[in-house]
């Protein structure tokens, strides 16, 4: 029912923000059918429509959603990045986090803390290794509380070494 309606309700929307919340619903749905609406509202022109698309694929636990959404990251929009990389740390695909550890070295302050917090997630090794280089890396006043809570997540006695 709820898939049913949601995707109805996109349909029907006559704004940007309708359409947007419509999407989000759609991920909490968790049905496989909403990864198709999902997928095309990542190529939507509104970034609203994008982000909340991105959110609702990370909410779904969609992995179909991986590649897409790894493209994703190198959107123009910065509102979309931060979405995607979290996104990616909630479906938990390993074979992402290479991706991850390059997005913690973006321009944009935000998608470098979704990006620790999804690298955070992941039991790839090489997460908890991007995790603790980070962290005796550089000092970074705004991320460092981000990183250490990613690090932290994954339970890895190093961080407090």
């Amino acid at each position: 029912m709820s898939y049913a309606y949601n995707f109805a309700a996109y349909h029907v929307a006559r704004g940007d923000e309708g359409r947007a919340r419509a999407m989000r619903q759609l991920g909490r749905s968790g049905t496989p059918l909403a990864v198709r609406p999902l997928l095309r509202g990542l190529g939507h022109m509104s970034k609203e429509v994008r982000t909340q698309a991105a959110r609702g694929l990370g909410d779904g636990h969609f992995a179909e959603a991986v590649t897409p959404l790894v493209e994703t990251l190198n959107d123009s929009e910065s509102d979309i990045r931060p979405e995607a990389a979290e996104a990616l740390g909630k479906i938990g695909d390993n074979a992402v986090a290479h991706r991850l550890v390059e997005a913690l070295g973006d321009h944009d302050q935000r998608v470098r803390a979704s990006a620790a917090l999804a690298l955070g997630s992941l039991p790839a090794e090489e997460a908890a290794e991007a995790l603790l280089s980070a962290l005796n890396g550089p000092f970074d006043r705004e991320l460092f509380p981000t990183i250490a809570e990613a690090a932290t997540r994954r339970a890895d006695l190093r961080v407090v070494e």
